[in-house]
């Protein structure tokens, strides 16, 4: 099924502004412990 809302790039290649904001933050529950979230978006610890 293909999803047109969802973008996955490599990071570094985009080099102007993409038009788009994320809405969500998924998988945090496999983020590094010293990473912290800074923003108020939802947090989903796998796929949201």
């Amino acid at each position: 099924m293909k999803k047109p809302e969802i973008y996955a790039l490599p990071l570094g290649t985009l080099d102007v502004d993409p038009g788009v904001c994320p809405n969500r933050h998924v998988f945090v529950g496999n983020k590094a412990p010293w990473y912290e979230i800074a923003d108020d978006l939802p947090q989903f610890t796998e796929n949201g």
